[in-house]
């Protein structure tokens, strides 16, 4: 019989992360969050994104760290990062991903991913002439479009047979009255054959109204153009073409101008480009925000699904990022069908990158200046009856549990038998019958200080408890219950909106150790999480990070990562990512806080 591992201990002060003002709970049909492992702070994390066809796979760019990351979708709906590609230098930021998710554009790099799911760079793509740093791929990953820095160009780059690449067109505006913003959006169909380049600082309809670039490549490779596009409305300073999407068969063209005027200075539209059957094109609508007001910048970012039917728009209202779904009708009609928020601070990004599934069913969106310019991406889905949630996990997901490993694990979902709910039930099959010889599991007694004799197969699993679980086979551990209890965050102050479960961090005092996990069957960012202290006559909520609550509580935490435990001290930012459905956490609030009764951890739901 095994015994418990050993104890070791690793001091730090708890969670300083800096105190951000949260602007708005995230509701109840919310996203996953995607976090890189190792993000640190002015990496802006989420600057670029883009999906795969199937919305399985993510690539994400930053702003400042030569890298991007490629993030993959389990069965069970959860998101881990599965590489980190790096490049040889800072212009990097902008990534496209081929429709199958095996290509991916990062700058003017290529890198590809062979059939273990390793990822090689497979080319620096070059021009003479400008620098390369946003681009498009064709859905086969074979033709890439890359926009330049400042000269007035755009460049087509494809792959032969051997997997080598060269430049084959270079396409500039027949007008040559273009600014040194054409270049800086781009667009591809899926075939490569038609291409669309945004110049928001154009002149044709006053300085800086902008236009938009149609390109189509003839059969012999060579590639001209087919039209210029203006608003029918637009005047000065609209930026009309600052960004732009089309869909797959390169016949309708999405475009934003997030200077338009309409409703006040800087408030910002999309306008819908349709290509008829003689090639020409024409204005087909108008989208802007109902909600909207001035200085929303709607239009600053767009993205079209594959057959453009559904359309995503950022924007940021107040400094602090949206995302509007607009979806066209049989009659070719255009209406809101959602607005997406996150839960983030004022001048998060969120909604300023943004990319479509082909079906237009997930979507993947940026916020690369959340939690101090570490950066964030989130995932959202829309449903069967076109409500969009998340992708999520829920009540009967499995945790893997790989062979020989000691694991700190928290029961997920309500259990159901309240209060507690046995080993046996709550873990299923994959515990009995043959729990004595394939598992083990250990709970610590924080009244005692000690680890209780082993669990048994009826022993019971509490909500927001952690238990040790040891595993001689590797294997899955299946839960089973109902959705998890919450109550509203306003009941230990204010700070969180909607509701949160709440641990009791001080159940038997001070100076005990205890084991606390997260009782919901899905990550939970730490930044989203909050710390609640009772002085004996009110409230107050910190977030983790927060040093008035290190002063206050001298608490301390660390987690154990599956071998050892993970040391964290006052120089970093600590528990900066998600705390993942399952998982738990030792955690000890020393005697001598001053003024504390209670102390509660609030993990908001979703």
């Amino acid at each position: 019989m095994k015994t418990p591992l050993k104890r070791v201990l690793f001091f730090i002060a708890l969670l300083v992360l800096a105190a951000s003002q949260v602007q708005a709970a995230i509701d109840p049909a919310t996203v996953q969050k995607l976090l890189a492992d190792d993000g640190a702070e002015m990496s802006w994390f989420g600057w670029s994104v883009s999906l795969s066809a199937d919305g399985s796979i993510a690539l994400i760019g930053t702003e400042s760290s030569k890298s991007a990351y490629v993030f993959t979708r389990a069965t069970d709906g959860y998101w881990i990062q599965q590489a980190k590609l790096t490049t040889e230098d800072d212009r990097s930021y902008y990534v496209s991903l081929s429709a199958d998710g095996n290509t991916a554009l990062i700058g003017a790099y290529v890198f590809t991913r062979v059939a273990d799911g390793s990822w090689s760079q497979q080319a620096k793509l070059r021009s003479q002439q400008a620098k390369l740093i946003v681009g498009a791929l064709s859905a086969d990953g074979s033709i890439a479009l890359i926009g330049t820095e400042s000269s007035k160009s755009a460049y087509v780059f494809t792959r032969a047979a051997d997997g080598s690449w060269s430049q084959q067109d270079k396409l500039t505006a027949e007008d040559g009255a273009t600014s040194n913003y054409f270049g800086r959006s781009v667009s591809l169909s899926a075939d490569g054959g038609s291409a669309l380049i945004g110049d928001q600082n154009d002149d044709d309809n006053g300085s800086n109204s902008g236009s938009a670039y149609v390109f189509t490549r003839a059969a012999d490779g060579s590639w001209s153009q087919q039209d210029k596009l203006t608003a029918e409305d637009g005047t000065m300073a609209d930026h009309f073409g600052n960004s732009v999407s089309l869909s797959a068969d390169g016949s309708i063209a999405l475009i934003g101008a997030y200077y338009d005027d309409d409703k006040g200075e800087y408030f910002g539209s999309a306008y819908v480009f349709t290509r008829a059957a003689d090639g020409s094109w024409s204005q087909q609508d108008k989208l802007t925000a109902e909600d909207g007001t001035m200085a929303d910048s709607f239009g600053n970012s767009v993205a079209l699904s594959a057959d453009g039917g559904t359309a995503l728009i950022g924007a940021r209202p107040s400094g602090h990022g949206v995302t509007y779904v607009f979806t066209r009708a049989a009659d070719g009609g255009w209406s809101k069908q959602a607005k997406l928020t996150a839960d983030a601070r004022m001048d998060d990004f969120f909604g300023e990158a943004l990319s479509l599934s082909a079906d237009g069913s997930i979507a993947l969106i940026g916020s690369a200046v959340e939690y101090i310019e570490i950066g964030s991406a989130y995932v959202f889905t829309r449903a069967a009856d076109g409500i969009w949630g998340t992708t999520r996990p829920v009540c009967g997901d499995g945790r893997y549990i790989p062979a020989n490993t000691w694991l700190m694990t928290a029961p997920s979902c309500q259990p159901a038998n309240p209060p507690g709910i046995s080993i046996a039930a709550q873990y299923g099959d994959d515990l009995s019958p043959a729990y004595a010889t394939d598992w083990i599991g250990w709970k610590w007694d924080a009244s005692a200080q000690a680890y209780p004799p082993e669990m048994a197969a009826a022993d019971p699993l509490v909500l927001g408890d952690g238990n040790w679980v040891y595993s001689y086979n590797a294997g899955n551990l299946t839960l089973s219950g109902t959705a998890t209890p919450t109550e509203p965050c306003s009941n230990y102050g204010t700070g969180l909106r909607g509701n949160c479960f709440a641990i009791d961090l001080t159940p038997s005092g001070t100076d005990i150790w205890q084991i606390v996990g997260n009782p919901f069957p899905y990550p939970v960012t730490w930044a989203d999480m909050r710390v609640a202290s009772y002085n004996g006559s009110a409230w107050t909520q910190y977030t983790p990070l927060n040093a008035a609550l290190a002063s206050l509580t001298k608490k301390e935490l660390w987690r154990y990562n599956g071998n050892a435990y993970a040391t964290y001290d006052d120089s970093t930012w600590g528990m900066i990512g998600t705390l993942r459905s399952q998982e738990s956490f030792w955690v000890r609030i020393l005697s001598g806080s001053a003024g504390l009764s209670q102390l509660k951890l609030l993990i908001p739901a979703r």
